[in-house]
């Protein structure tokens, strides 16, 4: 009767992979490309403030503040492509 197609369907079931196997992550590399998106975000908060209040006439943030938010942007990047050189990952 029918009860031979469950049999041939779990057959086939069990020869095809039930999903794709998750890609291993660095832990590392992860913490970084985060610190960088954070920093990068906080860069372009500033960034937006300041031009911001410069159209409205206001008092921008101090431009050292965005200076900074700069620095630790571009030394975040380079954390990424250091580890990135190192690590190959």
């Amino acid at each position: 009767m029918g009860w031979n197609k469950p049999d041939k369907l779990r057959e086939v079931a069990y020869d095809e992979p039930m999903a794709t196997p998750a890609p291993v992550l660095c832990i590392e590399k992860e913490r970084l490309i985060r610190a960088f998106a954070h920093a990068a975000l906080e860069y372009n908060r500033l960034t937006s403030i300041r031009v911001a209040a410069l159209l409205k006439g206001d008092q921008p943030p101090p431009q050292g503040a965005i200076a900074d938010a700069e620095t630790r942007k571009e030394n975040a990047k380079y954390a990424v492509l250091a580890h990135q050189d190192e690590h190959g990952c």
